[in-house]
């Protein structure tokens, strides 16, 4: 499979996805003394979860040695918001979603917390993660998911689009 971007393209050799059936947990710096009690327990309990998920929907592989592009869908469940939430999508809808997805915590977080939990088992260390596409959001699963796409990259080939991207304008690149 090969994917165009920016006038590039990248084959990619290993597609793997698979869903946390839990809503998302963000890491946290725990040196920070206003840090709830249970948050750190909360994080290894979702990094656990993240890493069982992987296990049964894709297997015990060996992890990725190569550069990867990420694609991750964080979904926290409605729960109690559920209530006020309006059915429309009306302005109402849109100042709801303004009031919470805007919100904290921040998405950086929430991939932080995957991706370390993915060491050792989808790749050698996420510092492999060279291209990454996320979002948050509401869903109506109670608890939440969150959905994971993980594609390995063609070395070469990721070597042909910085060598191409070093060379254009600044003003090209975002174009």
């Amino acid at each position: 499979m090969a994917e165009t971007r920016a006038e590039y393209t990248t084959n990619i050799l290993r597609h793997l996805t698979f869903v946390v059936d839990s809503g998302p947990v963000a890491w946290a710096v725990y040196i920070k003394r206003s840090r709830p009690p249970g948050s750190k327990k909360a994080l290894d309990d979702f990094q656990l979860k993240a890493q069982v998920c992987f296990l049964d929907q894709i297997g015990r592989i060996e992890p990725l040695p190569g550069p990867v592009r990420l694609k991750v869908w964080f979904l926290r469940g409605f729960g109690s918001e559920a209530k006020q939430r309006p059915k429309t999508r009306d302005i109402d809808g849109l100042r709801w979603v303004s009031e919470h997805v805007v919100k904290a915590p921040d998405l950086t977080n929430y991939l932080k917390a995957l991706e370390d939990a993915l060491n050792g088992l989808a790749w050698v260390d996420d510092r492999q993660v060279v291209e990454t596409w996320c979002m948050k959001g509401y869903i109506d699963i109670e608890g939440g998911c969150v959905l994971v796409e993980v594609q390995e990259l063609d070395d070469s080939d990721m070597r042909k689009m910085l060598q191409k991207i070093a060379n254009l304008p600044l003003e090209e690149m975002f174009a």
